[in-house]
């Protein structure tokens, strides 16, 4: 310690205050806001509450962005595969019935037994359920009576506004004390236009599956994609790589020719024509052509003429 922050620290004594030591200011705590960065404001919601009123804009962005941008699009996709791919195969001491048991598993995983609307299959339907949830966060899945599923996006799953009953939130009614799920209201689209109908039913939670993302929090009633906190970043990669080709294409519409004029500096020859170039330096396409000499046109390997 040197004399100057000897001294220092005597005044501090005699004036009552207490010395900070040097590194305080090198100290890191996760807890503490050193203004260096900007400062976050304690939130005490759910993470349902504070997606709420935004989580349309984001389901939005990234609909947009996974219609236009392949990366995007092949990164889910090579997570589907990761993910969905599956084959089911039957252990039993009974050889027949194995074979019995996998014949009844492929009849009913096919689209026409599996999917009300008869156009997905068992493994098709894993795989576009697992893609709904990484894109808007889940995905429903209703049972029907005769043991064939429908499927229901996350648009579907809602409540209209100005609903009465406090227990209900995004079209899920739970238990205010278990934050169980007791039922869902649930609303199909339009076939005309495709938009969502203003008419609305209620299921049972049992009839009902809700495959949701629920990766940092335990108890999200809805699920909130992992995507999410990426969403900007990946939004500026598509717009950038659309800018940059923009930028390639009115660079590419620009050319220059040079002309000698009778204002040329002295010792140059004047020339009113423009330079003309050799096609078979200038164009590497052309560079079979030769030039005529004494002649301002181009004759080709079959000996036709043409013009510059």
């Amino acid at each position: 310690m040197g004399i100057r922050s000897y001294l220092k620290n005597i005044g501090n004594a005699l004036a009552g205050r207490q010395s900070r030591p040097a590194t305080k200011t090198l100290h890191y705590h996760a807890g503490k806001n050193n203004n260096s960065r900007n400062s976050a404001l304690y939130d005490p919601r759910s993470e349902d509450a504070f997606w709420q009123d935004d989580y349309e804009n984001y389901s939005a962005r990234a609909r947009e962005v996974l219609r236009n941008f392949p990366i995007l699009s092949w990164m889910i996709d090579k997570h589907a595969d990761f993910t969905s791919t599956i084959d089911v195969e039957f252990h039993t001491k009974l050889d027949w019935l194995n074979d019995k048991l996998e014949l009844l598993y492929e009849w009913w995983s096919k689209a026409e037994n599996f999917d009300a609307g008869k156009r997905t299959s068992l493994y098709q339907y894993l795989r576009i359920n697992e893609t709904q949830r990484i894109i808007n966060g889940d995905m429903g899945t209703l049972k029907m009576a005769d043991g064939r599923v429908m499927a229901f996006d996350s648009d579907q799953i809602g409540t209209e506004f100005g609903h009465p009953n406090e227990n209900w939130f995004r079209g899920v009614h739970i238990d205010p004390f278990t934050t169980r799920p007791t039922k869902y209201r649930l609303r199909r689209r339009n076939i005309q236009d495709g938009n969502l109908s203003n008419n609305f039913f209620e299921i049972p939670a049992n009839n009902f599956y809700l495959h949701a993302c629920r990766k940092h929090y335990p108890n999200l009633i809805r699920g909130i994609s992992p995507l999410a906190p990426g969403i900007n970043a990946i939004q500026d990669c598509y717009e950038g790589i659309n800018w940059h080709l923009v930028k390639m294409k009115i660079a590419a519409m620009f050319g220059m020719v040079t002309y000698e004029t009778k204002n040329a500096l002295p010792g140059m020859r004047h020339n009113p024509e423009p330079l003309r170039l050799h096609a078979s330096r200038s164009i590497p396409a052309l560079a079979g052509i030769k030039t005529r000499p004494h002649a301002n046109r181009l004759r080709t390997p079959d000996q036709r003429i043409c013009p510059i």
